[in-house]
């Protein structure tokens, strides 16, 4: 019998089913009959580990813990008898892309007398992740008890024949010996491949959140007679400055223009996604907006401020806007200084509109440390360059593309100008 839990981004709930069941079904000794897995319906957080306050309450729980996050895929509506959703929109979400619905259920419709005991519940596993730890000892609890009612359904034989309890002599201790030194031969053949697939499947995903992002921008432009979102903030004085870091997302841990008071609520781009309820931004606390997030992003390292681990933490988004050239800050290209629309662009496949940020690692011919994506093997030791990926003028999304080392305005992949005699000095 093959089990798959879903959720939406797979670090919370279905990596907790995961563990939680895997634990169940080694104690009844039907883990060599049972195989296991989960996955979400968001790219999020693919290649992520799970959300630490999950890994934490599998642990006090004695429950063993590993995880790395991964998006559903249509070969899983084949590979697997029964996929267990956590809640109805993940169920809709899974019919909606052609699972099979006979292999569709509910978590909590294996809770024991569910119907009879809970008539009135949702039977749906909450979503923890804006919660606490109590809401994730809850979560717990549910998956716990569902887990079982599941297992025995399983067992009675309800999905088909009754799985069997492992038994026979097992291994013996020279064939046990040989499977530890084979195991231990594989994992140190097969760690920097999989590492380079994980760095890549990031790399997919970003592109993903920047075709979305692109979605959300073409409407932004249209509306507002092609002036890309742009801020104007009071940086000292009265004086009043557009601020390209506020284009979307969400605040920033950055106490300068703006970053740290201005939320979701006022980064205008946010207004092209579906958010629901975005809280004012005079609420104390931070509201997160996924989109802006690349599962790449492992920071930088920033003039003035030394290392940050985050890109998305510290001014709110993984992703900026071409509203300058390497040159300097005031080097204005998509954006005009003072604001407003953007000039005529000459080749709208090769300018690029929105990037990661490894775009300006080498502002004015620094250098940020921002190695988010894989380099082929074949890269030299001494090639400082990195990669950015990027959606151009006309919203394809291209990358990563190589960023090289200086003040590289255009390339053979991208150019920052909107057209070839456009001045940055």
């Amino acid at each position: 019998m093959r089990v798959l839990f879903v959720c939406l981004g797979n670090i919370c709930r279905s990596p907790l089913a995961k563990a939680i069941f895997a634990h169940q079904v080694r104690a009844r000794g039907l883990d060599s009959r049972i195989t296991i897995d989960s996955c979400g319906t968001g790219d999020w957080h693919v290649g992520d580990g799970a959300d630490p306050r999950t890994v934490t309450i599998a642990q006090r729980r004695g429950i063993p813990f590993s995880h790395v996050a991964r998006t559903l895929s249509t070969s899983d509506f084949e590979r697997f008898d029964l996929i267990i959703a956590m809640d109805r929109a993940n169920v809709r979400t899974l019919l909606g892309r052609g699972a099979p619905a006979e292999k569709v259920h509910l978590m909590r419709a294996f809770q024991p007398g569910s119907e009879a005991h809970h008539p009135h519940e949702s039977h749906e596993v909450p979503d923890p992740y804006h919660g606490d730890e109590r809401d994730f000892a809850t979560v717990f609890e549910m998956l716990d008890v569902a887990c079982r009612g599941l297992l025995d359904r399983i067992e009675s034989g309800s999905f088909g024949a009754p799985a069997k309890r492992s038994g026979g002599a097992g291994f013996t201790l020279i064939e046990l010996l040989v499977v530890i030194a084979i195991i231990a031969l594989l994992v140190g053949v097969l760690l920097p491949s999989l590492s380079g697939a994980r760095q890549a499947a990031r790399g997919v995903a970003c592109q993903g959140r920047l075709q979305q992002l692109g979605v959300a921008l073409s409407g932004y432009l249209n509306d507002s007679k092609d002036a890309l979102p742009q801020v104007k903030v009071d940086v000292g004085g009265g004086n009043l400055a557009v601020i390209g870091a506020l284009f979307g997302g969400k605040k920033g841990s950055l106490p300068a223009f703006g970053i740290n008071d201005y939320g979701a609520e006022r980064r205008p781009l946010n207004a092209y996604l579906e958010l629901g309820r975005v809280p004012p931004d005079s609420e104390p606390g931070v509201f997160e907006v996924e989109a802006y997030r690349s599962p790449a992003d492992v920071g930088a390292i920033i003039p003035g401020f030394g290392p940050v681990r985050s890109m998305y933490d510290f001014i709110g988004s993984s992703y900026t806007l071409n509203d300058h050239a390497l040159n300097s800050e005031q080097a204005a290209t998509l954006v005009p200084t003072g604001g407003g629309r953007m000039p005529p662009i000459v080749t709208p496949t090769k300018t690029w509109v929105l990037g990661s940020h490894p775009i300006y690692n080498f502002q004015e011919g620094g250098d940020r440390g921002m190695r988010w994506y894989s380099r082929p093997a074949s890269t030299p030791a001494s090639d400082r360059s990195t990669r950015a990926n990027l959606l151009f003028a006309d919203f394809h999304v291209g990358g990563p593309a190589v960023v090289p080392p200086g003040v590289v305005n255009t390339t053979d992949e991208y150019t920052f100008l909107p057209s070839p005699n456009w001045r940055v000095d």
